[in-house]
């Protein structure tokens, strides 16, 4: 990769993304950490397609529209039920098919499937624990692949801002339904 200045803006444009992504994990609700990554994976998805990553441009719209339909967990019932995650994973393993690019195009799906099971869960324990698990590490080798040099950094710090936030709020703390973080408020703002 020759540093110029298109190499520098596509690589500025994942480090803002990073940005977005690794606040996200810092915010005490389940509302503000799916409106700040909404916003960093958008800005993500368009490294990528800069990058040539097609499957992780589309496995991150997938995710995008996965966390809009999630702000609304409370309010909408047909979010909460087991179908919707089957949905999810047809779309995820449908945007892998149609875009194969070789194992590379595992990657981003597995980086999905994590995020689809976490969020559905609309647990804040299960979120991380599928980032950590099985989330980050998928993206961070799709990351080096496709050059992101933001999405390498947000990867990481995201698993040490996941500790740091298990450690600031408590694990106890996040799980379970009657958790500060599970609970809907009149003014659950990010």
């Amino acid at each position: 990769m020759t540093f110029d200045f298109h190499t520098l803006l596509i690589q500025t444009i994942g480090f803002a993304a990073a940005a977005m992504l690794i606040f996200s994990y810092q915010t005490k609700t389940n509302r503000g950490l799916l409106i700040w990554q909404i916003l960093g994976n958008l800005t993500f998805a368009i490294q990528f397609l800069l990058l040539g990553g097609l499957t992780g441009t589309l496995s991150l719209f997938v995710i995008i529209c996965r966390n809009l339909t999630s702000l609304k967990y409370h309010d909408w019932a047909w979010v909460r039920t087991k179908w919707w995650i089957v949905l999810w994973l047809i779309v995820a393993a449908s945007v892998m098919a149609v875009t194969w690019n070789g194992p590379v195009s595992l990657l981003p799906f597995l980086g999905a499937c994590a995020g689809i099971f976490g969020y559905s869960t609309n647990d804040a324990q299960k979120i991380r624990l599928c980032t950590l698990v099985l989330g980050s590490p998928a993206w961070i080798l799709y990351d080096i692949l496709v050059g992101s040099w933001g999405g390498i950094l947000n990867e990481t710090v995201t698993v040490i801002s996941v500790l740091v936030s298990i450690y600031r709020y408590g694990w106890k703390n996040m799980g379970g339904p009657d958790s500060s973080f599970n609970k809907k408020t009149k003014n659950n703002n990010p």
